[in-house]
C-alpha cells in the first residue's frame, strides 16, 4: 500500500495535525491529535529536531526507508548537506541530534523521507541559532624552571564568539588548580599567544598549572601541566635588635622557607657598610639549623659605631642573606640594673630579685645621669646593681631620695610604668610613674582631650597604641606635663627629650616606644594572616581593625597548616611563638583543625584567641 507524506515538520511548526478518527477508502486512519513540536536542548554544538510524518490516512508508513532533519547554515537545506536519520518513531514523530555545530551560528533545518524509490519529500522550514561557547585555550610546557620562577606559554585560540574577559594562568601544589588558586592575569583578552614568569615558587616543589579564560558563557581551563623547581636559596629576614651595649647586640632572624633542601648553617654577619657577607670574619653561627625564628649575640663591637647586620643561611644551592639592619653600639656608658620582687609578674624573667633578668637604666655621652623605665606590675620593692649579679656594689635607700650602698629596699608604692633616675655621683635617686600619651594635629590637636593613651605591653617592653593618624605631627608626653615629652631631632627614629615634633602621614598605624634604648616606630599598620593554612606563604589576608581595643579580627576558614601574623605584607614586621606571648620573627602557629574560625590579635598584651566557630 502506498503511503504519501504530507508534511514534515521539525521545530517551531505551529498547529501540527493528525487525522485520527476518520475513514477514508475503508481503511483504519490515524487518530486526530493537534501539537506544537520545538527545537529543544541547543547548546553551543548541538540541538535535538523533531520531525512528523504527516499521513494521508493510512497506518502504513512502509514505503518509506528513511525519515530524518537535514540541515545547514543556507536557507532551504537538502539531504545532500549534513542530516541525521531517524532510528525510531514514536506514532509519526520522531527526534534526531544535530551534532558538530558550530557555536552562536544561525541554522536552516527540515525534516525529510526518503520512499523506498529513493524520492525526496521535504516538510516546513524552521531555524535556530545555537549558543556561544567558552574560550578555547591551550598551554605549553613550563620553560625557563628556576628555583623560585618558571616561563609559563599559553595560547587563546578562540573567544567562543563571546568577548572574553579575563584569561592567564592559574597554578597550585595540587593538582586541577582553578582561579580560585594562585592567579596571574593579562593586561589585554586578546587572541593569541602569551606568556607570564611566575615568581616567588618553593624550590623542590611539584607545581600544577592551567591556563584559563573566562567569556559571559563561562570559564575554560587548558589541560594541565606540572613541573618541579630546582633547589632555591633560602628565603629568611633579619627580624630585629634588642640590647645594644658598647661592643655587643642581640640579634633576631627568621628563615621562612629552606628553598627545597636542608638549611645547614644560619647565623649573622656585620661589618661598617650595607651588605656585609658571610664569606668573612664578622659572622655568628646560630646554635640551630633548620627554619624558624634564631637568635645570637654578637661580641667584639667597636663602641659608638654604626654597623649593618644582615641574617644569613645555607643551604646545597648556598647562601642567602636577609635584609639590612643597622644599630649604632653605645660608647662611654654605665648601666645600673633593678632587680626586685616585681620581676616574674612584670615580664623580666621567672623569678624575683635576679639581677642577670632585671631591666637595666644606663647614662649616655651626654648625660651622665643613669635613667629608663622599669615597668612594675604591682607594688614592690627594688634595688638597683651595678652588674647583672649581686657579686658587684649595689645601692639601696639612704633615705630622702638618696642612694646608699648599705641602704634598705627601695620601693614602688603602686603598679605602673616607672621613670627611675639615678646619680651616682651625688647619690640620689627618684622613682617617678609617668603614663604616656599622644599629642598632637596628627590625632585630633594639641589639647589634652585629644590624647591617645599608649599601654606598656609587658612582653614587647615597648608602649604601644594603635591610632587613626592624618598628615601632621605628634610627640609623647607624659602625665599630660610638657616637662616631660619625647620628640624626634633629626627624625631618625631615636627619641629626645623636647625633641623635635614627629611626622606622620595619613593611616592607621601601631606606634610602639621602646623607651630603654630611646628607640621608636610607627608601623602602618595593616595586619594580616599569612601562611599555609590560609592557602598561601605568599598572600596576606586582612585583617580588620579595632582601633578602641587595639585589636585586629579575621573571621574565616583556615586549613590545616600554620599562620603568622604580618603587617603591610611584608616581612619585615610579622609576629609568631606562643599565641599567649607572641614575638618579632616568632615561630610559625600551627592549626592543627581545618574549619571557620575567628583569630584577634591583641597588641597591647601581646597575645591572639584562636576560636574555632
Amino acid at each position: 500500500m502506498k503511503v504519501k507524506i504530507l508534511n514534515i515538520s521539525i521545530a517551531f511548526l505551529g498547529l501540527l495535525f493528525l487525522f485520527a478518527s476518520c475513514e477514508k477508502k475503508g481503511h483504519e486512519v490515524l487518530e486526530k491529535q493537534m501539537d506544537t513540536w520545538q527545537v529543544r536542548n541547543i547548546t553551543s554544538t548541538s540541538a535535538e529536531l523533531s520531525g512528523m510524518v504527516v499521513s494521508d490516512g493510512t497506518k502504513d508508513v512502509s514505503g518509506y526507508k528513511e525519515v530524518g532533519v537535514c540541515w545547514s547554515k543556507a536557507q532551504e537545506p537538502t539531504t545532500a548537506d549534513a542530516k541525521a536519520a531517524a532510528k525510531s518513531r514514536e506514532k509519526s514523530v520522531y527526534w534526531v541530534e544535530a551534532s558538530n555545530l558550530e557555536h552562536l551560528t544561525k541554522y536552516y533545518a527540515r525534516a525529510y523521507a526518503i520512499s523506498n524509490d529513493n524520492a525526496v519529500t521535504y516538510g516546513k522550514e524552521t531555524s535556530f541559532t545555537t549558543l556561544a561557547n567558552v574560550p578555547y585555550i591551550s598551554i605549553n610546557e613550563a620553560t625557563e624552571i628556576m628555583g623560585k620562577s618558571a616561563k609559563i606559554t599559553y595560547n587563546l585560540t578562540a573567544d567562543g564568539k563571546d568577548a572574553v574577559k579575563e584569561k592567564g594562568i592559574c597554578w597550585s601544589t595540587a593538582q586541577n588548580p582553578t582561579v580560585d588558586d594562585n592567579v596571574l592575569t593579562a593586561d589585554n583578552q586578546d587572541i593569541g599567544i602569551m606568556s607570564f614568569n611566575v615568581e616567588n615558587l618553593l624550590g623542590n616543589t611539584v607545581y600544577f598549572v592551567r591556563a584559563y579564560a573566562i567569556n559571559g558563557v563561562g570559564t575554560a581551563y587548558s589541560k594541565e601541566i606540572s613541573f618541579t623547581t630546582q633547589v632555591a636559596s633560602p628565603t629568611l629576614t633579619t627580624d630585629s635588635t634588642m640590647n645594644v651595649t658598647k661592643t655587643t647586640a642581640d640579634v633576631y632572624g627568621t628563615v621562612v622557607v629552606n628553598g627545597g633542601a636542608d638549611v645547614t648553617e644560619r647565623g649573622f654577619c656585620w661589618g661598617t657598610s650595607e651588605n656585609p657577607e658571610a664569606s668573612g670574619t664578622d659572622k655568628k653561627v646560630a646554635d640551630e639549623v633548620g627554619l624558624g625564628s634564631y637568635s645570637v649575640k654578637i661580641e667584639n663591637l667597636s663602641p659608638g659605631t654604626e654597623y649593618f647586620i644582615r641574617a644569613y643561611a645555607i643551604n646545597s644551592k648556598g647562601t642567602a642573606y636577609g635584609n639590612n639592619i643597622k644599630i649604632k653600639t653605645v660608647t662611654d656608658i654605665q648601666k645600673l640594673y633593678v632587680p626586685g620582687g616585681y620581676q616574674a609578674a612584670s615580664g623580666y624573667g621567672d623569678g624575683d630579685w635576679k639581677p642577670e633578668n632585671a631591666p637595666f637604666i644606663m647614662n649616655t655621652t651626654d648625660n651622665k645621669v643613669l635613667e629608663g623605665y622599669v615597668y612594675f606590675a604591682n607594688a614592690s620593692e627594688f634595688k638597683l646593681t651595678s652588674a647583672p649579679d649581686w657579686a658587684h656594689d649595689n645601692y639601696g635607700d639612704g633615705g630622702n631620695g638618696a642612694l646608699s650602698t648599705s641602704g634598705g629596699n627601695l620601693s614602688v608604692p603602686e603598679a605602673g610604668l616607672y621613670w627611675i633616675k639615678a646619680d651616682l655621683v651625688n647619690l640620689t635617686y627618684s622613682a617617678t610613674k609617668v603614663d604616656w600619651r599622644l599629642i598632637g594635629d596628627a590625632v585630633g590637636g594639641w589639647a589634652d582631650d585629644n590624647e591617645i593613651d599608649m599601654v606598656y605591653n609587658k612582653s614587647l617592653k615597648r608602649l604601644v597604641a594603635t591610632a587613626t593618624f592624618v598628615d601632621g605631627s605628634f610627640k609623647m608626653r607624659g602625665n599630660r606635663n610638657w616637662d616631660i615629652n619625647f620628640g624626634d631631632h633629626g627624625a631618625d627614629g631615636t627619641l629626645e627629650y623636647g625633641g623635635d615634633n614627629m611626622s606622620v602621614s595619613a593611616g592607621t598605624y601601631t606606634f610602639m616606644a621602646d623607651l630603654s634604648n630611646r628607640e621608636y616606630k610607627g608601623v602602618l599598620t595593616n595586619w594580616g594572616l599569612i601562611g599555609d593554612a590560609t592557602g598561601s606563604w605568599s598572600d596576606d589576608t586582612d585583617m580588620t581593625a579595632d582601633i578602641a581595643n587595639n585589636t585586629w579580627t579575621f573571621t574565616g576558614d583556615l586549613t590545616v597548616g600554620q599562620i603568622k601574623f604580618r603587617a603591610n605584607d611584608d616581612w619585615a614586621v610579622n609576629l609568631g611563638g606562643d599565641v599567649n606571648n607572641l614575638s618579632f620573627g616568632g615561630d610559625n602557629i600551627n592549626i592543627d583543625e581545618a574549619g571557620n574560625y575567628t583569630i584577634v590579635l591583641d597588641l597591647v598584651n601581646n597575645k591572639c584567641t584562636i576560636t574555632k566557630n
